[in-house]
C-alpha cells in the first residue's frame, strides 16, 4: 500500500477474528496503519513508514451481544518483526481498551518521532483495562532527523500484568 492522507491502511473494527496482515508496505496512512477490534491478529513482517499507529484493541463494546468477549478475552495479537520508520503519528504500536494476551516483539523503530510502544489501561463503556502483555526484543531509535521533533518515548506503560 502506498497511501497519502487516508484514514487507515487497514481497519477491522467489526470484531472479526483470525486476521493476518503479512509483509505489506504501508506508507503515509494518515490516521492508522492498522486499527482493529478483532481477535487473533497477526501483524508480521510489515514496513510502516510515516503512518499512524498499529492499534491493537480499541474494542468499545457497550452492547450486551458482546458480553462474551469478557469471558473469552479480547484483542489477542502478535505484532512482530516489523519496521516502523519516520513520523509516528499518534504513536507506533498502541495496545488499547481491554485487550489481553498481546505480544509485541522484535520490531525495529527507525528515525522515530513519537512514542514507539504504548500499553494503556484506559477503558471505555463496559470493558476492562488491558493486561497480559509481553513487550520484548524491540529496537527503538528515537533520533528523529526531521523538523518539529515531538516529545519521544520508547515504551510507555500504564498497564498491570505486563512484561517489558
Amino acid at each position: 500500500f502506498h497511501l497519502f492522507d487516508f484514514l487507515a491502511a487497514f481497519n477491522n473494527c467489526d470484531f472479526a477474528e483470525n486476521t493476518s496482515i503479512l509483509h505489506c508496505r504501508i506508507d503515509g496512512a494518515g490516521w492508522h496503519a492498522y486499527e482493529g477490534s478483532g481477535r487473533f491478529l497477526r501483524f508480521l513482517g510489515n514496513y510502516v513508514r510515516n503512518a499512524g499507529p498499529v492499534t491493537i484493541g480499541d474494542i468499545p463494546h457497550p452492547l450486551p451481544r458482546l458480553d462474551h468477549y469478557h469471558d473469552l478475552g479480547i484483542g489477542q495479537a502478535i505484532v512482530a518483526d516489523n519496521v516502523l520508520e519516520g513520523i509516528g503519528r499518534c504513536g507506533g504500536i498502541a495496545v488499547n481498551y481491554g485487550t489481553t494476551q498481546v505480544v509485541v516483539s522484535n520490531n525495529l523503530f527507525i528515525n522515530y518521532n513519537g512514542t514507539a510502544i504504548r500499553a494503556s489501561n484506559a477503558t471505555v463503556h463496559n470493558n476492562y483495562p488491558s493486561q497480559n502483555i509481553t513487550i520484548k526484543g524491540n529496537i527503538i531509535d528515537l533520533t528523529y532527523s526531521g523538523e518539529k521533533a515531538a516529545h519521544r518515548t520508547g515504551i510507555l506503560l500504564h498497564t498491570s500484568d505486563t512484561i517489558a
